[in-house]
């Protein structure tokens, strides 16, 4: 007999929130009503909050004899549970993070941001700057080289495996991460005749 789990138990399970701009889906765990700012995660280009499936638990226990806090992981527009209509630009998608931190009851946070959910919440703290308490940035797009819109596109119209294995060659630079490559040695490893008693 198959046991029904409420969704909002697991930890994949997500809240999705009905706004102006919405749908908005976030993983939404830990205490409500602590005071403390809760911690907000941005995923980055292609992810989910899902993304952070592995951080979050950890995050909420916070460290040994801690309360513990709220920890937010969002479904920015076009991934996951949100909405499919994107805001023009990452400026518009950081002020729509903001109506979903609305919906959310949040006031304020603190912020971590991956890869492009790095650049929407430098965006997010420089347009609202009330709506950010502390931000930690990982891989932050915009601070490094320029993006690669071709990569992006691609990676968006994804049809077949071989064009998944095309790029990821590009990604690591022609070496599969998994693949470890190995060369022989242009000398001999092991002695050609054996020395010592027989």
């Amino acid at each position: 007999m198959a046991v029904e789990i409420e969704p909002e138990r697991l930890l994949a399970g997500r809240r999705v929130l009905r706004f102006a701009g919405g749908p908005g889906g976030a993983i939404d765990r830990g205490p409500k009503d602590d005071g403390a700012a809760p911690l907000l995660l941005i995923h980055g280009f292609g992810g989910d909050a899902l993304s952070w499936q592995f951080n979050v638990q950890a995050l909420v226990k916070g460290a040994l004899g801690s309360p513990g806090r709220r920890v937010l992981a969002v479904d920015l527009p076009g991934h996951g549970a949100s909405t499919l209509d994107i805001p023009s630009g990452l400026g518009g998608v950081a002020d729509w993070v903001v109506r979903l931190m609305d919906a959310l009851g949040v006031e304020r946070a603190d912020i971590v941001g991956h890869s492009m959910g790095g650049r929407v919440s430098l965006l997010l703290a420089e347009r609202h700057p009330d709506r950010v308490r502390r931000m930690s940035l990982i891989a932050c797009a915009g601070l490094g080289s320029r993006v690669d819109a071709g990569f992006l596109q691609a990676l968006c119209t994804l049809e077949t495996l071989d064009q998944a294995r095309g790029l990821i060659d590009r990604l690591f630079g022609g070496r599969r991460p998994t693949a470890k490559r190995w060369r022989a040695p242009s000398w001999p490893v092991w002695p050609t005749r054996r020395r010592g008693p027989r």
